[in-house]
């Protein structure tokens, strides 16, 4: 142990005081510097329980030193407060010796409790990095203190939990990967088919994914059959509804000519029948007018007759009642020239005829007189 020097803490202060302050302090310096062949001792003993107790016990015996120290330090620095730092310096300086001593005795005297807190931390290390491989966090777990019996059967359930977990997980995933390759058998499948749909039988209901290669092939290859059997048959229906289509086509061609033919009679026979209907409403027409302007005409020449007639009798009259006055002569002459003025009134030639042979008779019979 160093020897401790107070001399240099005491400067600056009054000597009696400074002696006063270190003989109050020296008995501590003594009894640490008592303890210093036990430390000794105990330093160079080889690590062992009886070193650790004997440590424990040097300690708390050095510590009352400290104790004690402190306890002078506050009495002597409420007693020189002008020594204050003096007594701190010397004070701090015991206490550091003695501190320097308890930290190296409380290693000496904690070294199997360290050594078991080591040996705690390790396996709770190992134990926890066995869990952990079995991924169960141990963390929370006193592993460390764990009893053996404890402990194996704690890594033999992890374990086994993680073996049957992961053993759980690769069934589900060798069950997803087959349902996958069951799901997309089925899809390909499906989709190979469909275009053979009406030709598999309760083609919905059939779990293609279940069926065997050689099941699979022969429902394809029945169902090729049967479309090329469809197809065979829907091509003869064809070229049969080809044939029946033509030969209704030619029927309806002739139909039609026949239709158009008659519809060509009827209108021949229908503007034939119209054109006489339309001659003899004609002929009608103008056999009515003629008839119209003959009745027209024999009224006119009845009225003109009448007229003329009326007028000759009325020249007959005047000239009837002159002859009466005139010679035989004159009035023969009178009737010819009244017959003469009326030659013109008379339309036909018989009354023309008739006309001049009377007018000839009256003067030749006046002229013989």
């Amino acid at each position: 142990m160093k020897e401790l020097v107070l001399t240099n803490e005491l400067k600056g202060v009054d000597e009696s005081k400074a002696a006063q302050i270190k003989a109050t302090f020296e008995p501590m310096v003594k009894m640490l510097e008592g303890f210093e062949s036990s430390y000794s001792e105990i330093i160079a003993l080889e690590q062992s329980e009886d070193k650790s107790k004997k440590a424990k016990r040097l300690r708390i015996d050095i510590g009352k030193i400290r104790v004690e120290t402190e306890k002078n330090r506050k009495a002597q620095k409420e007693e020189y407060l002008r020594a204050g730092k003096a007594i701190d310096g010397v004070a701090n300086i015991v206490k550091w010796a003695v501190t320097e001593k308890e930290n190296a005795l409380k290693e000496i005297e904690t070294f199997y409790e360290r050594m078991e807190a080591e040996r705690i931390a390790k396996i709770q290390s190992e134990r926890a990095d066995q869990l952990f491989k079995y991924e169960v966090d141990g963390s929370a777990m006193d592993l460390g203190n764990m009893p053996d019996d404890v402990w194996t059967n704690l890594l033999s359930g992890s374990k086994a939990n993680y073996e049957a977990r992961k053993e759980a997980e690769r069934k589900a995933e060798e069950d997803r990967v087959k349902a996958e390759k069951k799901k997309e058998l089925e899809r390909d499948r499906r989709y190979q088919c469909s275009r053979l749909v009406d030709y598999i039988e309760g083609f919905d209901s059939i779990a293609f994914s279940d069926l065997s290669e050689p099941e699979y092939k022969k429902i394809v290859d029945d169902a090729i059959e049967k479309r090329k059997a469809h197809e065979k048959e829907q091509e003869e229906i064809r070229l049969e509804n080809e044939q029946l289509k033509k030969e209704k086509e030619e029927q309806e061609r002739k139909a039609e000519a026949e239709r158009k033919k008659q519809e060509e009679q009827l209108r021949k026979e229908r503007k034939a029948r119209e054109a006489a209907e339309m001659k003899a409403a004609e002929e009608k027409a103008a056999a009515e007018r003629k008839e119209r302007e003959r009745l027209e005409q024999e009224r006119k020449e009845r009225e003109e007759q009448a007229r003329i007639q009326r007028e000759k009798e009325e020249a007959e009259e005047a000239a009837r009642k002159k002859a009466e006055m005139a010679p035989d002569k004159e009035k023969l002459l009178s009737f010819a020239g009244i017959l003469l003025s009326g030659k013109d009134s008379v339309k036909s030639d018989d009354a023309k005829k008739a006309l001049s042979q009377a007018i000839s008779i009256l003067t030749d019979a006046a002229n013989r007189m």
